[in-house]
């Protein structure tokens, strides 16, 4: 009994032994699997971790493209005020082109019923006119007007001056001058002026001034009364 006592005890060590051994190598791969484990954790974290972040980068490129093309690009609204703007321009200019030409040939068809309206009354007028001049001699007032010598021919002031304007080629003024001086050429040895100066004579036949009688005759002969009167062309 004393000698087998020995053999389990030395049994008994070598399993506690065993064990104890067997348990360190457990102990040291349950350790390495441990390990193992936690880089590969680590290493899943870092890895999800960064695809997380590429995406986060990749979405925050996307939407920045879109906001940038949201900005530089019209929007619909901008779109429909564009056409909007250019529908407005056309019509306008349309407008002031169709205005125009409708002014150009209104114009043209008022002077072209004028010219007819003229050229009918223009032998009526240039009779009366010059049967009036010669009866009544209303140029002899020296504030006749364009109106009132119209009114005595019975016409319009319009028809008168288109008359003396297209026909005798002067104005309504340089035609009473010219008949005032006439008038004067006429009277200037006539008995009943002959106490008279010239400057009287002038006022009598219808002139307001001196000066405007000397301004009217050196236009229409082309010298002064007197030089006129000298070089003996008073019958002129």
């Amino acid at each position: 009994m004393k000698s087998i006592f020995p053999i389990f005890f030395f049994i008994f060590l070598f399993t506690c032994n065993g064990g104890l051994t067997y348990g360190q190598s457990i102990k040291s791969d349950l350790d390495r699997i441990r390990n193992q484990s936690s880089k590969f954790l680590t290493t899943k974290v870092e890895f999800d971790r960064a695809l997380i972040l590429e995406k986060l980068n990749a979405s925050e490129v996307l939407n920045k493209s879109k906001i940038e093309s949201t900005v530089n690009q019209p929007t619909y609204l901008d779109k429909k005020w564009v056409i909007f703007g250019l529908i407005t321009v056309t019509t306008i200019v349309l407008s002031v082109l169709i205005l125009f030409q409708f002014n150009g040939r209104s114009k043209k068809e008022t002077s072209e019923r004028l010219s007819r309206l003229t050229e009918e009354e223009s032998d009526r007028i240039e009779n009366t006119l010059a049967s009036v001049i010669q009866e009544n001699k209303p140029f002899l007032n020296p504030n006749l007007s364009l109106t009132e010598l119209a009114k005595i021919i019975n016409t319009t002031d319009k028809n008168l001056s288109h008359f003396l304007n297209h026909h005798l080629e002067m104005s309504f003024y340089d035609y009473l001058n010219k008949l005032r001086i006439d008038e004067f050429l006429r009277q200037i040895n006539g008995e009943e002026y002959k106490n008279y100066s010239l400057i009287g004579v002038a006022l009598e036949c219808g002139f307001k001034s001196k000066s405007s009688f000397y301004r009217a005759f050196k236009k229409e002969k082309s010298k002064s009364p007197r030089e006129f009167i000298d070089s003996g062309n008073t019958n002129s």
